[in-house]
Order: C-alpha cells, then structure tokens, then sequence
C-alpha cells in the first residue's frame, strides 16, 4: 500500500490537495492507496513517531512552528528514500527544497497536470523498493525487508536481527545457510558494507566512523573486525562522495 501524507496549514489548499490525489488514484485503481491529511507540522511528526514512515509527503513550505524544510528534515533522518514534494505560494524556498532532495517544486495553485506526474513517480518508486525487498523467515511467516529503511544487520548463534530506520527489529527463525548465504542480496548492494564478521551497515543511516565501529542513527556503534578501521574510513569517505548523507 502507497502510504501518502499531505500537510498544509491553509484548509483549502490542502482539500484541494487531496482531492486532486484522491481523483489521480479513482482512476488508477489497480494502486493500493491511503492518504492522511495533516493541518500542522507538529502533528505530521507526532504521527510519523507514533506510526512509523510514509511513502510520498506533499508537503507545504510556509507553515507556523516548523516550516516545510525543517519537518522535510526531520524525515530524512529516519528515512533517506521517501518523496518529499513541495507545494508552495513563494519561490524562496526553491533551493532549500533540493538540500532535502525533494521530487519536486510546485506553485501553488496546483494543476492536477502538475501533479500527476509526482504521483506516477512516487508509485514507481513503491513498486521497485517492493521488488527489491528481502524476505525473512520469522516465527509468524515471511516479512518483508526493504533495504531503503534497513539500517543494519547483526547476526548472532544464527538468528539474524534486522534493526530498521522506525525503531522495528525484524528477527529471523535460526538459519542453517552462512551470513554470506542469507545476506547476499545486501552484500552486492553499494549502500552496505560489512562491518563485522556478524554485522552489516547501511552506510546511508551512518553518522560517523571512528576505530570503534560506525555510529548509526539509533544511537548504537556497530563493532568493525580488529585493523579493518582504515579500510572501512575509505569505503565510507568513497560512498559519502558518491551518495551525500540520506
């Protein structure tokens, strides 16, 4: 299901918002879709908290409390892969909209020919983060695991544990198959790197690097194998240049 937030603090920009979403997907019914409206930052947070991520904001840039930018801010912290779009009256904040990297800038008032493009994106975008999710085995079935919001990996006595960028913890049933086995899809992945002999990181949700091991965004530092530190202080630097932080 594409999980949509729109946020406006003038009612009938963001009625009109929603209604030019909600037509978009009457007519393409084949796409799963629920949208949530918000009147003010603070209570877009509040539910991204309690609830976890969304996959598309539609975000208004002038807003009292927190603007458009700060609460796109506050987003990528957790989540480095969601559509950030911007619907605003002013220009100004055009530039500050692409530090965040947003789809897209529009003007207000918007057409619902502007805006069905970002919304054809935003399901590709669902569709391939779906195709790339990796299956884990748990006592209650198959979860799925999309890399985009896996902030690393720790294998212990067989059981894998997935640390996710909401705070989830996805835990495997015990394995027979080895770490390189069971995590091949991930090691192949430019955004990882193995840190450890039973750790893998998401160089996306990485604070830093120090001989300690990679500070990830939950407040936990992931170990690095004995000497490895110079090489890993490279790998990070190489993908910084690259990819910039999420």
């Amino acid at each position: 299901m594409l999980q949509i937030a729109i946020c406006d603090d003038e009612v009938a920009e963001l009625e009109h918002t929603r209604k030019l979403t909600a037509a978009y997907f009457a007519r393409h019914p084949e796409v799963d879709a629920h949208i949530r409206h918000f009147q003010s930052s603070y209570d877009l947070m509040e539910c991204i908290k309690d609830r976890g991520r969304f996959d598309l904001y539609l975000l208004d840039c002038i807003m009292p409390v927190m603007d458009g930018i700060g609460l796109g801010r506050f987003i990528r912290e957790t989540d480095p892969n969601a559509v950030l779009v911007y619907l605003t009256s002013s220009k100004d904040f055009a530039a500050s909209s692409y530090r965040v990297k947003a789809l897209d800038y529009l003007l207000k008032p918007v057409s619902a020919g502007e805006l069905e493009p970002v919304l054809a994106e935003a399901v590709r975008r669902m569709k391939r983060e779906a195709a790339q999710a990796l299956p884990v085995r748990t006592r209650d079935g198959v979860a799925a695991v999309p890399p985009s919001t896996l902030m690393y990996v720790e294998a212990m006595k067989r059981v894998y544990s997935y640390h996710m960028a909401d705070g989830r913890v996805v835990e495997s049933v015990m394995l027979r198959e080895n770490f390189d086995t069971v995590l091949a899809p991930l090691l192949s992945d430019g955004r990882f790197y193995r840190a450890a002999a039973s750790f893998l990181v998401n160089l996306l949700y990485t604070v830093k690097i120090s001989a300690e091991g990679f500070l990830m965004r939950d407040g936990r530092t992931v170990p690095l194998s004995r000497g490895s530190y110079a090489q890993a202080q490279g790998v990070y630097v190489d993908f910084l240049l690259k990819h910039g932080r999420g």
